[in-house]
This record gives C-alpha cells, sequence and structure tokens, in this order.
C-alpha cells in the first residue's frame, strides 16, 4: 500500500472521522489533569504521572493518521513545518519566561543549574540532560523544567517516524506487512526496557529507544484503524466493540487508580494503561464512552494539554520553591486559576494563530532558529554572568562545605550506617567510668548531637544507628539489624551504669510507621528498661530538630538573608515536630525522665529559627547541613545553649 493510501472498504471513513477524533482530546484531557494532580502531590494521585504514557501512546497514534491520511499528497516539508509551529510557540514562550524568572528570582546555583538544562531543551534533548542530572520520582533539586524531558522523547520521535513509515510503505506495499515492523520495532524496544530497568533505571525512564513501543502502539493502532475501521467501529458487533472499549477504560482507571505503580519503568502500571488506551482508540466509538470522552469540556480542556502541560509545573514549582513547603489546598487553587490564565491566553493568542499559519518549512525553520538563538544567546549570558553576582562566593562555600560532603564523625564504628552489617559497637565507643559519664543512644540525630557533647564533656559514649528507633525490643523490616542494634546498646549501658542517659532521634520519622499510642507505649517501655538495667542513671529525651525541606543551606541562599551570626528564616514544618515533642515530653513526664527541646532553643514564637552562626574562625556557616542534620558547629552551639538553659 502506497504510503497514506485510501483504505480499501466498501465504506471508508469520512473526511471529518479522517482528520479529527474528538475522543483524543477527550484522553488528552485525562492524561494531563492526572499528570498535573500528581505533580500537585495529590496523594490520591500518586500513579498520575501514567499520564506521560498516555500521552506517549496517542502521539504515536495521532502523528501515524497525519501521515497515512495524507497519502500520495505527504510531504516531508509540510509534516515538519507543522510540527515546529504546532510545538515551537509555547514551548519557546515558556522557556523564555522561565529563564527569566530563574536568572532574576533564584540563587545563582539554582538559576545555573536551570539554564543549563534550558540549553539541551532548546536542542530537543532535556531527557538526555535530566538522565544524568535527576530522579524524576526521588529528585529534590528544584527544576521547573523537568517535566520537559517527554517533550525530548516525542521530538526525537517525531523526526525518525515518517522516514521510517516511507521506507515500510515503499517496502512493503500490503497492508500486514507494513504492521509487522512496527510490531516488531515495538516488541523489541519492550524487550530492551525490560532487561535494563533494573540495571538502568534512569535510561529506561527518560530515553527514546525504552520508551519508543508505548509510542509504536500508537502506531500500530492508527494503521490498524486505517485499514479496518467502519463508520468509527472496527468489528459490526456493538457488544464486541463495547466489551474491548469499556476494559480499555478499566485497564486506564485500574492503572491510575487501584494498581500500585512502582518508580522502575516499566511496570504492570505502566503497560496496562497503555493497552487500555489502544482498547479506546480501536473500539470507542460510537459508544457511550466515545460520547463521553468527546463531550465539550473535555474537549476544551484537550485541545489545550499541551500548553497546560507546558505551564503546570513551572508554575507549581514556583510556588513551592519560594513558599518552602508542600503547597495545600489554597494555594493549589491559586495555582490552577493562574495556569487557566495562561493556558487560555497562550493558547488562544498565539499557539492557535502560529499553528494556523500556512507557512512554509523555510520560514517554519526560521521562527525555530530564531527563538533558539534568543534562549541559547541569552542563558548562555547569564549562565557566565549571574545577576546575582555579589552572593556567588558565599553561595559557593556553602554549597561546596555542607552538603554530602559532611560525615558524621565515628560513621562505621559508634554510628552504624544503612548499609552496615553489625556484631557489636566496640568498647572504644564507650563513655569511660567518671562520675559525669554519658551516654547518647538512637539514630542519626543522635550522631550529630555527639559531636557537640564531646566536645563539651570528656566522658561521652556513643552507640547510633541510622533509621533506628531507640526503643527496647524494636523490629524494623527495613533495618534488620536494629534490634540487634539496640541490645547491644543496653548491654553497655547495663555494664557502665552511666550518669546520664540521652534518647534521641528524628521522631516525626517514625511517626509515619508508628501510631501515636505506640509511639508513647514504645518510648515508655524503653524508659522503663533504661531504668531498670541503669537505676541511677539520669535519662534525659531530646526533643526533635526542626525540618528544612528541601534543606536548610538552599533556603537561606534562596531567602538572600545576610550572613550573620545568628540569622533566622521562618520555618514551615514545625508542625509536625511539635506533634511529635508533645508526645515525647508527656512520655517524660509520666516517667521521671527530663524532656530537652532543642525547638524552645533554636525557634521562637513566630516559627522563626536560627539558620547561621559564627564558627570559632569567624566564619559563618549553616546551623543544618542538609534537612535536620547539625553541622559540628550548629552541634556545639547547641549543646552551649542546653547548658545555659540547665537542660544539660
Amino acid at each position: 500500500m502506497p504510503l497514506g493510501a485510501a483504505p480499501k472498504s466498501t465504506a471508508p471513513l469520512t473526511s471529518d472521522e479522517r482528520r479529527y477524533l474528538p475522543e483524543i482530546d477527550g484522553l488528552r484531557a485525562i492524561a494531563v489533569i492526572c499528570v498535573i494532580l500528581y505533580h500537585s502531590k495529590i496523594s490520591f494521585f500518586s500513579n498520575g504521572y501514567l499520564g506521560v504514557d498516555i500521552f506517549f501512546v496517542i502521539s504515536g497514534f495521532v502523528i501515524t493518521r497525519l501521515i497515512t491520511n495524507r497519502g500520495a499528497t505527504f510531504s516531508f516539508r509540510e509534516f515538519y513545518g507543522r510540527r515546529i509551529r504546532r510545538l515551537a510557540p509555547s514551548l519557546f514562550l515558556m522557556l523564555l519566561v522561565t529563564e527569566i524568572a530563574a536568572t532574576i528570582l533564584l540563587s545563582p546555583a539554582d538559576s545555573r543549574r536551570i539554564l543549563i538544562s534550558l540549553l539541551y531543551i532548546t536542542f530537543f534533548a532535556g531527557n538526555v540532560y535530566f538522565l544524568q542530572n535527576a530522579d524524576y520520582f526521588k529528585d529534590s533539586q528544584f527544576n521547573p523544567l523537568l517535566h520537559t524531558w517527554s517533550l525530548g522523547v516525542e521530538e526525537q520521535f517525531y523526526l525518525f517516524l515518517p522516514i521510517f513509515l516511507f521506507v515500510l510503505m515503499r517496502k512493503f506495499k500490503a497492508f500486514p506487512w507494513t504492521l509487522l515492523p512496527v510490531i516488531m520495532c515495538g516488541y523489541v524496544s519492550f524487550l530492551f526496557s525490560l532487561t535494563q530497568k533494573d540495571l538502568h533505571q534512569s535510561f529506561t525512564f527518560y530515553m527514546l529507544p525504552t520508551r519508543a513501543w508505548e509510542l509504536l502502539l500508537g502506531v500500530a493502532a492508527a494503521l490498524v484503524v486505517s485499514r479496518w475501521r467502519i463508520d468509527g467501529k472496527l468489528f459490526s458487533s456493538a457488544a464486541l466493540n463495547a466489551t474491548f472499549s469499556i476494559s480499555g477504560l478499566f485497564l486506564i482507571l485500574a492503572s491510575l487508580f487501584i494498581i500500585r505503580a512502582g518508580s522502575v519503568f516499566p511496570d504492570l502500571s505502566s503497560v496496562l494503561v497503555c493497552f487500555g488506551v489502544i482498547l479506546i482508540l480501536l473500539f470507542s466509538r460510537p459508544l457511550w464512552l466515545y460520547r463521553t470522552l468527546a463531550n465539550p469540556f473535555l474537549v476544551a480542556i484537550g485541545k489545550r494539554s499541551y500548553t497546560a502541560y507546558l505551564w503546570h509545573f513551572p508554575i507549581l514549582g514556583f510556588f513551592q520553591y519560594f513558599l518552602g513547603h508542600q503547597l495545600n489546598y489554597l494555594e493549589l487553587v491559586y495555582c490552577y486559576y493562574l495556569l487557566i490564565v495562561i493556558t487560555e491566553v497562550v493558547y488562544r493568542y498565539i499557539e492557535s494563530p502560529v499553528r494556523k499559519r500556512n507557512w512554509t518549512l523555510k520560514k517554519s525553520l526560521g521562527l525555530l532558529s530564531a527563538s533558539m538563538a534568543l534562549l541559547v544567546i541569552s542563558a548562555t549570558f547569564f549562565i557566565h554572568f549571574p545577576v546575582k553576582s555579589d552572593s556567588v562566593r558565599a553561595e559557593r562555600s556553602l554549597l561546596e562545605n555542607f552538603s554530602s560532603q559532611i560525615r558524621i564523625e565515628r560513621a562505621g564504628t559508634c554510628f552504624v550506617g544503612l548499609d552496615q552489617k553489625f556484631v557489636d559497637f566496640p568498647t572504644s565507643c564507650d563513655p569511660g567510668t567518671s562520675i559525669n559519664s554519658l551516654v547518647i543512644m538512637g539514630d542519626s540525630h543522635a550522631a550529630v548531637f555527639a559531636e557537640g557533647l564531646r566536645l563539651r564533656y570528656e566522658q561521652v559514649g556513643e552507640y547510633t544507628s541510622s533509621l533506628c528507633p531507640p526503643f527496647v525490643n524494636v523490629v524494623r523490616a527495613d533495618r534488620p539489624n536494629c534490634k540487634a542494634v539496640n541490645d547491644s546498646a543496653f548491654a553497655h549501658i547495663a555494664r557502665l551504669q552511666p550518669n546520664f542517659i540521652i534518647l534521641s532521634a528524628n521522631w516525626w520519622a517514625y511517626a509515619y510507621g508508628y501510631s501515636d499510642q505506640e509511639m508513647t507505649q514504645y518510648l515508655g517501655a524503653t524508659v522503663n528498661y533504661l531504668k531498670s538495667i541503669s537505676p541511677k542513671s539520669k535519662i534525659l529525651l531530646f526533643g526533635g530538630l526542626p525540618l528544612w525541606l528541601p534543606d536548610m543551606p538552599t533556603l537561606i541562599l534562596r531567602s538572600d538573608i545576610p550572613f550573620v551570626n545568628g540569622a533566622k528564616l521562618i520555618n514551615t514544618n514545625l508542625a509536625r515536630i511539635r506533634k511529635n515533642d508533645s508526645i515525647v515530653e508527656a512520655v517524660a513526664k509520666q516517667k521521671g525522665a527530663k524532656f530537652v527541646s532543642p525547638m524552645a532553643q533554636l525557634c521562637d514564637a513566630q516559627d522563626q529559627c536560627t539558620v547561621l552562626l559564627k564558627k570559632q574562625n569567624g566564619d559563618i556557616e549553616p546551623y543544618v547541613y542538609d534537612a535536620a542534620h547539625l553541622t559540628p558547629e550548629g552541634s556545639l552551639d547547641l549543646i552551649k545553649k542546653f547548658q545555659a538553659s540547665g537542660a544539660l
């Protein structure tokens, strides 16, 4: 069959059916809504990122119909010109606005990282950049352009698909032989993604070779429709069409809301959602499902889905960046309102007018080249000459000195990490036997306190382990050595009979695994047990440290506060800390222990907390080096505050 030749049927599709299928816009609307709600961090839509998989299948379907329906009149010039006019205006406008906002509003390091990613996106390789620099599900670094990885996949696919189909339809003119190579290529891509998903997870998620099977499913469906679907139906039996199309809807809904999706692509949910879309594309017309998907409201959203997809992530990202916390529902409503306004303006006055222009490929390429040149020149300039140049030196010092380079003292001996096997704490972790001996027990938050304690006290013992709450008889599936760690600590305490025993932990982290009643019960039982094995020891329960999201150094840089000793920032995450502190304090009162509150020393009633302090050599450093762990100077300063207040 020649490229795009009319299907051989007694009742070919009408011109309207060949050019526009409104149910596709209905599917686009569902996809973009799910993606937006997922990026809004609404828990009910935790699988909403699968909307991108829906977009991929639809893209393969639509582009193939666009090519085959042109038949002998198909023109590569016209195809690529239309793709440029369809994708470039909204994309490059969003990139330009994001570039300006990032340059003016963000810290030099944040803006520099975003501008570098923008250069990749400009050349249709955003997915290549994010492959090397971002985990889609876990990345904590702010980048309002992360969502454009999917555009990179589609744009790369658009470059090769017309040539691929042209060769197929020139080589294999009979219908089944044009479909089989598409199916084989999709099958190879799927097998490749399966073999790589555990070895190279980021590659399988971001890159075209492992995503191509989703787009090729759409290609195969379009070829089937162009050959066999008559009057909007694949089969003459209405019951058969209904069964398959409703099955497709069920697969989509199950993937989005029932099956628990994982962070490794591909998984069951991504496979089922793709096949669900295929069943609807093949069988939905003219059933009630078609009429539902083709209703004016969903169609209107679907027509604007590309624009809404482009703008939603920068809007949500910048709001969360400056507010410093996960957006609440009122803030999300404001973001959605802003998104609707921007989407409508861009769609009505930029995207649609340019899209309808009957420009030549030369003129379309001229638009593309000018836009790319503007972005590349401006981004390159601002990368090398940041607007906030005065803060570059201080910022670089913070980022280099207080990131993952900070290491907890005695890690591997008195602090047991996540990946360490455990036998027993060595005697080097003991405090000695003086009357002022002190032991601290708990997780990594206890370990950072131990650093400050050792600088103020001579006899300090430490028995700490990552993500291990200081509970007696604790059992955690994710930390199988936790009970052995605590049992060893209890054995050392029973032998040494220290004067002071401190229990410290990141209490709010364990609150997600234990109810309030369980926290009270386990902590109370631990205090009772310590009293039984070391009856003369004074027991102190340390409350939680303030939580900073994404981390304190980043928030300091974003705030542009003066680099002075004792500088404060508002912390929006204190409610969860106070809630768990109240549990710890209640146990201390009930069991005759002493509650010591870091929050009382660091934060005031207006939720402003100390973030900068002066080192002994006069330099200024953050109090915390990540989201909550104290720097050595921060630990020492807080211990001094405890001593001055009589808490220690």
